[in-house]
């Protein structure tokens, strides 16, 4: 959120449509970094296989590269399994850059 005495400095139009903007962003960081956390907790709990599957389908699959990031500050490096996960979904181009986008709201947040 903008702090009030740079918004005092902005004309009223735009000051009003940072009000608006905002708190609908502040929920989608929430929500983002609930989910993420989601998926972590989810990778305590299963086998290659299963998280394979998990990832290679749904919207699960846009979170990986936020979980793996999220494992490299919690333990200074990525597990076997997560690199092993990584290495058999074969990402393409496309759906790489629609991860990274993901992930840099989510190292921003």
């Amino acid at each position: 959120l903008w702090p009030e005495s740079t918004l005092a400095f902005l004309p009223q139009p735009i000051k009003q449509h940072c009000n608006y903007i905002f708190p609908i962003a502040l929920d989608s960081r929430r929500k983002l970094i609930s989910r993420v956390e989601e998926e972590h907790q989810k990778l305590q709990s299963k086998t290659e296989n299963e998280l394979h599957q998990m990832y290679s389908e749904g919207d699960s699959s846009l979170y990986i590269l936020c979980v793996i990031w999220k494992q490299l500050l919690e333990t200074g490096q990525i597990t076997a399994l997560l690199s092993r996960v990584l290495q058999r979904l074969r990402l393409s181009p496309k759906k790489l850059a629609s991860f990274a986008r993901v992930m840099v709201d989510y190292i921003i947040y």
